[in-house]
Order: C-alpha cells, then sequence, then structure tokens
C-alpha cells in the first residue's frame, strides 16, 4: 500500500474560514516594487495559494484579493522575477519587492536525456497517482528539474507546472518546491528506487493556484460539480470538517483510537478566531468511512442496512494539529494511509470549494 505523508504547511490545505461561519471577507492590497528601481510592476500574478483567488498587478503596480479567510499565504510571480511567497494575516497595505530572476540553460548529454525519461516516469506514476492519463494531463514537464539518488527522487520547479484536471474542472499552477519519492521497509530502512521490495512513499512541498476550466456545455458543467461533490465525500477535508462540527456518526465516519477504544482519539486543545487546534490521544487512529453506492455519507446514529466502506489511518507526528471550519488546515502533523491517501497531489478541490 501507498502512502502520501501530509507535509502541509505548503498550501494545499492552507485555507481559512472565518469565525462564527459569516461571508466576510478580508481585503489584501499591496503594490509590488523592483527591489533595485524601486519602481512599480505591473503584470505581476499574485494568488492565494490553494485557492482560486487570484489577480494581476496593475499599471501602478497595485493588486486587491479578496480573501474569506486570514491568515493565508500568497504567491507572487513574474517570468522575469524570483517567485515570492508571503504570508499574511493582517490587511494592512503591503509592499512587495520583487528580485531579478537569472535563467540558466544547461547543456544535456545524452545519457542525460535517458535519465530524464526514466526520472520522469517515475515522477508520473507517482504524482497521477490513481488518475486517468484522460482525465488529468501534465501540460509542460520541462519546467521539472531532477535530483535523484538510488534510493531518493526530488522533484522542483522555479517556473509554474500546468496541469488540466478535466474530471474535476480546474486547470491547475503549482510551484513544487520538492516532491520527494522514496521506498522504505517496515522497519524504517531505505530500500532502492527500483526495488521490488519496500513501501513507496512520496511528499509534497509546493504551493496551487486553481482556475475553473470553461465548459460550452451546461450538461459538462453539470457532470463536474457532481464530480466535485463525489471527490469531497469521504475525503481527508470531509472528515476533518466533520470532526470541527462534531458531526463524525452524523457524516458516516467511525473513529476508532487504536492505542486504548475505551478513550477519544482527539481532545479539542484550544479554540479561537474560528480554529480550533487538536490533541492526538493515540498514536495511530483508525478511521472507517460508511456510505451508499453513490458514495454519500450514511448517519450512523440511525437504523441502515445496506453499505459500504472504506478505511483510513492517521499516525501521529507528535504534534497537535489544526482545523478550520471548512475542514482545511494552516498545519497538520499527521501521516495519513488507506482511502483518504489514495489519491494524486493534483487530483485534489480548492481550499476555497464549497461542498
Amino acid at each position: 500500500m501507498n502512502k502520501f505523508t501530509l507535509l502541509l504547511q505548503l498550501c494545499l490545505i492552507s485555507i481559512a474560514v472565518h469565525a462564527n461561519e459569516k461571508e466576510d471577507k478580508h481585503t489584501i492590497v499591496g503594490i509590488i516594487v523592483d527591489n533595485e528601481t524601486k519602481l512599480p510592476l505591473s503584470n505581476v500574478e499574485v494568488f492565494i495559494s490553494g485557492s482560486t483567488i487570484g489577480t494581476i498587478s496593475g499599471p501602478d503596480g497595485k493588486f486587491t484579493l479578496k480573501s474569506p479567510y486570514l491568515p493565508c499565504k500568497i504567491v507572487v510571480m513574474h517570468l522575469s522575477y524570483r517567485l515570492v511567497v508571503l504570508p499574511v494575516n493582517t490587511t494592512k497595505q503591503l509592499t512587495i519587492e520583487l528580485k531579478h530572476q537569472v535563467h540558466a540553460i544547461n547543456e544535456v548529454s545524452i545519457s542525460g536525456k535517458n535519465m530524464r525519461k526514466r526520472n520522469l516516469r517515475l515522477f508520473y506514476k507517482y504524482f497521477l497517482w490513481n488518475t486517468s492519463n484522460h482525465d488529468v494531463k501534465i501540460l509542460n514537464d520541462s519546467v521539472l528539474q531532477f535530483d535523484r539518488s538510488n534510493t531518493d527522487l526530488h522533484t522542483s520547479c522555479e517556473s509554474p507546472l500546468l496541469v488540466l484536471n478535466k474530471h474535476l474542472g480546474y486547470e491547475i499552477k503549482l510551484i513544487i518546491h520538492d516532491f520527494h519519492i522514496y521506498k522504505k521497509r517496515s522497519n524504517g530502512e531505505k530500500v532502492k528506487l527500483n526495488s521490488a521490495s519496500g513501501t513507496a512513499l512520496f511528499q509534497l512541498k509546493g504551493y496551487h493556484y486553481y482556475k475553473e476550466t470553461e465548459s460550452s456545455h451546461a450538461s459538462r458543467e453539470i457532470q463536474v460539480t457532481k464530480n466535485r461533490k463525489a471527490h469531497y465525500q469521504g475525503s481527508l477535508r470531509h472528515f476533518l470538517s466533520s470532526l470541527y462540527h462534531d458531526k463524525l456518526r452524523i457524516n458516516g465516519f467511525s473513529v476508532e483510537n487504536t492505542t486504548d477504544s475505551l478513550k477519544q482519539a482527539f481532545q479539542v486543545v484550544s479554540s479561537e478566531n474560528g480554529i480550533k487546534q487538536y490533541l492526538f490521544l493515540s498514536d495511530e487512529v483508525s478511521i472507517t468511512y460508511i456510505h451508499n453506492e453513490l458514495g454519500e455519507p450514511i448517519n450512523l446514529d440511525k437504523k441502515f442496512i445496506s453499505f459500504r466502506y472504506s478505511k483510513s489511518k492517521l499516525i501521529s507526528l507528535g504534534n497537535n494539529f489544526w482545523i478550520r471550519s471548512n475542514g482545511t488546515s494552516p498545519e497538520l502533523s499527521f501521516e495519513l494511509l488507506g482511502a483518504m491517501a489514495q489519491d494524486s497531489p493534483v487530483n485534489s478541490l480548492p481550499e476555497n470549494y464549497k461542498p
């Protein structure tokens, strides 16, 4: 079984929801300038990582974003300048200075091309894990850079990687700091990447920006809406939102503390500004999602006969974790195995998606 270790300091899941379920939005304003000349820069892309919220700076270098949550991370990028990622927890005007980017062109040997093909095959295998080539396509894998040893493959990109997810109706831009692939035995020992033994693991650190794809057919839009709902149901975000609102059983989730079945699996340590902090009361927590044939949750507090289920497991990394009311988080600290971990990193929903 493959396992996706969640390192969600990245903005794959870093959206927040305002306290008290209000629809208030925080206005983020700023100006972007060249760090040497101090002159304003236009046509610079600015987006809230993990969301569909983005804009372009105007002729005066200014931009405005309407964020439904704070804190957040904004990503600022331009082809001629170095990428900037900025944590934002205030609505005070920002001044962002960009440094010029120097692009180097490296010669590639025949052996280097062959190695690149091998690296691409391995990257595609895990980055598009459990997806259909028809539904999800990478449009510009030429931007990817690889660093490989016998036991590890690290992938990164300075320019955005573009991914088209037709199934969920999004084009996704990704800035990948590190997509790490490796294999380990049950005792924790690493094995060679080309070994037939061991469990493959992959970890992603980076930033996402989603853009809705346009459809000329109403029937296609309806299908995409259904696909997104089905993708959400039984997902990690569905589980975390249910945990936040104390609706686990209503939403079909059965949770078991594997260390001591008589104890709760989690404990709320604090609750402030619409964010709850949780403590693991067990090293491992087993989660069973009970649903019907359409994937819709079954209320476990009511009688039911026919059902299906899927299983997952959370393994504590020794730290507390935070959840916002829509099931997203600025920081999670656990490993995820099983059904909730079986999707590709690009087969995901933006964090301002509302189910």
